[in-house]
């Protein structure tokens, strides 16, 4: 049995996660508190493997409580819970190495996923980190741009939240993932202008873009020139 401590001062939202853990059947052995006072004494005094807390709670909220157990205990998995979209809520959490950020009310199968990857961490005792988690997403990109690569998509690709995958990519890569492709997929686009004599609309498509008007308005906007100027001002 993994041991589990679900932290909410709301009673009905504990007693729904631990409803959608025990549906799916998990090996879990789940304790429950009611603040991060009680929360902070249980996990000095008990084993957890896996910590799940509301941000929002009396006595002492959830980013009062990581912060605090991060002191004396680096390997707890932490899910972190919250009603509100708050991005400085998220930066902040990500110092503390938290292994996701999900909104409330709770998706079941973004929950499922995050609790399948963790738990197969915790199995394996090899917890990915955030730099293996942007590696990833970086080589999914850079091998399958021309493909639809959603937020959603990826998130699911390295069993996280879309919210959360989008936030940590910003912190760590300084842009934003839909940019980052973008721009990755226009570089591939210059390239074969340069280099190849396929037509326009071959290339919108080969890079991932089905749509040859948005392709040809988004590489004048970041280059200045259309394509087709910009393989005959720049032809080899």
């Amino acid at each position: 049995m993994i041991p589990v401590l679900i932290v909410d001062d709301n009673k009905l939202e504990r007693q729904g996660i631990r409803y959608l853990l025990e549906k799916q059947d998990y090996t879990l052995e789940i304790t429950e508190c009611s603040n991060g006072t009680e929360a902070l004494k249980k996990i000095k005094e008990q084993h957890f493997e896996l910590l799940i807390t509301d941000i929002k709670m009396p006595i002492m909220n959830g980013v009062e409580l990581i912060t605090l157990v991060r002191e004396f205990n680096q390997s707890l998995q932490i899910i972190v819970l919250s009603g509100y979209d708050d991005f400085n809520y998220a930066r902040e959490l990500l110092k503390a190495n938290v292994s996701d950020y999900l909104l409330k009310p709770i998706n079941p199968t973004e929950l499922h996923t995050c609790i399948t990857q963790i738990l197969n961490q915790i199995m394996d005792k090899k917890p990915m980190t955030n730099d293996k988690i942007i590696d990833k997403v970086l080589a999914i990109m850079h091998h399958e741009f021309d493909r639809d690569l959603t937020l959603e998509d990826l998130a699911a690709r390295v069993f996280l939240s879309p919210n959360y995958l989008s936030i940590l990519f910003k912190k760590e890569m300084n842009i934003g993932m839909n940019k980052y492709l973008n721009n990755l997929r226009l570089e591939k686009a210059c390239s074969l202008l340069r280099n190849t004599n396929m037509k326009v609309i071959d290339i919108s498509k080969y890079i991932g873009f089905d749509n040859p008007s948005y392709f040809n308005r988004l590489f004048k906007n970041t280059y200045g020139l259309t394509p087709s100027t910009f393989r005959e001002e720049n032809i080899q």
